[in-house]
């Protein structure tokens, strides 16, 4: 994961995962999971270069649009890179960390809600809305099928499947 400061254009943060598996391509078969090379598991998986032109795609769409923009790109097989869909980003947050009291409740308008103390503090959300439920904590994309209906997917990372 990259964080990139909107002004500069530069980023400000990297995390970098240790990848022991990655999806291709995979013909009929649709996508093949493959082992990833062994100088390549904790590596970045993009590189400045890369990032810079996702950047001035990212500004130039949002100049266009008027507005922050979700957006879906991809690489091909020469490292370059293709913007596939964009769309509005509706996903803001709801709390922030001016929104916590010092003992970590939230606060909502100024007004804090004890006992319902910060559970995560930073995350990337796949999906806007509000919800309760089960929370399922994914180990992989192997198992899928163990989810149970309705429950909330806590994952590393989120993927094609």
């Amino acid at each position: 994961m990259f964080r990139v400061d909107k002004r500069t254009g530069k980023v400000t943060n990297r995390e970098v995962a240790c990848k022991a598996t990655l999806l291709r391509p995979g013909g009929q078969d649709g996508i093949r999971e493959n082992e990833v090379e062994t100088h390549l598991i904790e590596q970045a998986c993009l590189e400045d270069e890369q990032i810079d032109k996702l950047v001035g795609a990212a500004r130039q769409l949002e100049d266009h649009y008027g507005y922050p923009l979700d957006i879906e790109w991809a690489l091909d097989e020469t490292g370059a890179v293709y913007i596939i869909q964009a769309r509005p980003l509706k996903a803001a947050l709801k709390f922030k960390t001016e929104d916590l009291s010092e003992d970590g409740n939230h606060r909502v308008d100024g007004v804090e809600i004890p006992g319902h103390p910060v559970l995560l503090d930073s995350s990337v959300s796949a999906s806007e809305g509000t919800t309760s439920g089960l929370a399922y904590v994914l180990q992989s994309d192997h198992m899928f099928h163990h989810v149970p209906e309705g429950a909330i997917i806590i994952a590393q990372q989120t993927s094609p499947r």
